[in-house]
């Protein structure tokens, strides 16, 4: 299983962040002013989603079981990651790594979808602002890589169907 590997990655993580040199330490509430400090915050989550990926992979592709059951609290690690990551990739500046930057937030808001849509996980609750954050994302780069204008397209469409999917799940239980 992935379980002793997770949580030594996981303690590895958490070791590394603590002794981060004191000008790009970074806590998780606020954006990072230092430069350097916005990259590592941003390669600290990315690091978590990835390793929380593939629990989420399984709590949405598979039946709720047991199994499932017990890892459903490291896949909300890798939602609550994603909703870490769309607000940070948002404030990003031109500077190297855009485009990686840009996909980044399209991972993410396609994993909150996906979670949306499967409705076996909590959701947060602003799940359609980040999407939309998301989205405006790949608008500010779309002019410099035609792939970011059709990832953003691509998106917007899910987006749409999902929206309109949630709305009649929620009327019918209301």
């Amino acid at each position: 299983t992935l379980f002793p590997y997770t949580t030594l990655f996981r303690s590895n993580l958490s070791i590394r962040r603590a002794h981060l040199p004191f000008q790009i330490q970074f806590n998780d509430a606020d954006l990072p002013t230092h430069e350097l400090a916005f990259f590592v915050k941003g390669r600290f989550l990315a690091s978590q989603e990835w390793l929380y990926r593939p629990f989420l992979y399984y709590v949405l592709c598979k039946p709720l079981d047991d199994q499932a059951t017990q890892i459903l609290p490291l896949a909300q690690k890798c939602i609550q990651s994603c909703v870490d990551q769309i607000p940070l990739i948002f404030h990003h500046h031109r500077h190297g790594a855009t485009w990686i930057l840009a996909r980044r937030s399209l991972a993410c808001a396609l994993l909150i979808l996906a979670t949306v849509r499967v409705g076996v996980m909590i959701v947060p609750d602003n799940w359609q602002g980040l999407v939309k954050l998301s989205l405006d994302t790949l608008r500010k780069w779309e002019s410099y890589a035609a792939d970011l204008k059709w990832a953003r397209e691509v998106l917007g469409d899910i987006f749409k169907s999902t929206c309109e999917w949630f709305d009649s799940q929620h009327a019918v239980s209301t």
